[in-house]
């Protein structure tokens, strides 16, 4: 046989009959299932029993498996692809935009009778790890399909050599990330990578401007000079760490020496009524712990009054606690007593 035809007629059924029956629904049921039954006798005994599911195929059309693929040109390619990966003991990841084309690859696989496994954007974690690490042992497992936005972080798939991008983001960079997960640490082949696009159509549109957008992005790296020579340049990040230059041409700024003038200086950046109430509220403290100071001598008749009013008249330097107590008051708090 050098030339046939194939062809798919539509769903074929018989004119329509009427049957007035007596015995209600349930007998009209059983007359209608014992001609159908009679009817279809007769016509397979008059069928070769070769020809007769061709037969059967080109009066009923169903949906058909074996014609998944010859109604998309990028399908017949994959089909082509896949075959002579799996012949050569390639294994391959497929990268798509959405779930639905998945379900579409899915089916396409299983009727080719290509072991795979299935990630998305529905996947557990859990999962996730299971697959990956049974795909990465299991060398029977030819194929993985995935949705080119899921699962970014943590997925590490060396136990394949091919990448096929069944369709292009408009960000190459997704597509970049996308066939990183099989070129990682502990790749040990080359990988190859392949992208299905149609011709005359939209997709040409989507790989032009992303391969634009990678354009823009080496120009603002290598034009603008963030190379391994920008590094090598004598006014760069690397004079930091010479240290050739002289301290003494640094200009020093002199600070407070004591924690006299550190009070000092904290009182000049805060309002007058704040400066009060801090030294009010530190003399305070400071009565109390020498009120019940065991150690200290205090005379009978020096009441807590004078004590507090004591510190309050020293001139002695804040603790830093203190200090950054003052820093704490609010604008314009009074004090209240």
């Amino acid at each position: 046989m050098k030339r046939f035809w194939m062809w798919v007629n539509p769903a074929v059924a018989d004119a329509p009959v009427l049957y007035a029956s007596l015995s209600g629904h349930g007998g009209y049921a059983r007359f209608v299932s014992e001609q159908l039954s009679s009817a279809s006798r007769d016509f397979l005994s008059m069928a070769p029993p070769l020809t007769h599911t061709a037969l059967v195929s080109s009066q009923l059309q169903f949906p058909e498996l074996r014609l998944i693929e010859y109604d998309c040109g990028k399908l017949q390619a994959l089909a082509r692809l896949l075959r002579r990966l799996y012949v050569n003991k390639h294994r391959c990841l497929i990268f798509t935009q959405m779930s639905r084309m998945l379900d579409v690859l899915q089916a396409f696989l299983s009727y080719h009778g290509y072991q795979y496994f299935r990630l998305d954007g529905t996947t557990g974690i859990e999962q996730r790890q299971a697959m990956m690490e049974r795909f990465n042992a299991d060398t029977k497992i030819f194929c993985f399909i995935l949705s080119t936005r899921s699962g970014g972080v943590g997925v590490n798939l060396t136990g394949a050599d091919t990448v096929i991008f069944y369709d292009s983001d408009w960000n190459p960079t997704m597509d970049a990330q996308a066939q990183d997960r099989c070129h990682r640490i502990g790749q040990t082949r080359n990988v190859t990578i392949f992208r299905l696009i149609s011709e005359r159509t939209i997709e040409e549109n989507i790989l032009r401007k992303a391969i634009q957008k990678r354009r823009l992005g080496e120009m603002a790296i290598d034009e603008a000079g963030f190379t391994p020579e920008f590094f090598k340049q004598s006014d760069n990040i690397r004079d930091l760490f010479d240290g050739d230059v002289d301290v003494g041409d640094v200009a020093t700024v002199e600070g407070p020496k004591s924690q006299k003038d550190v009070e000092k200086v904290m009182a000049t950046l805060e309002d007058e009524q704040d400066v009060i109430a801090a030294k009010m509220l530190l003399a305070e403290t400071r009565a109390d712990k020498a009120e019940f100071d065991e150690s200290r001598n205090v005379n009978a008749g020096e009441s807590s009054a004078s004590i507090f009013q004591s510190h309050l008249d020293s001139e002695e330097p804040m603790d830093e606690k203190y200090i950054e107590l003052i820093s704490q008051f609010p604008k314009g708090w009074e004090v209240p007593w």
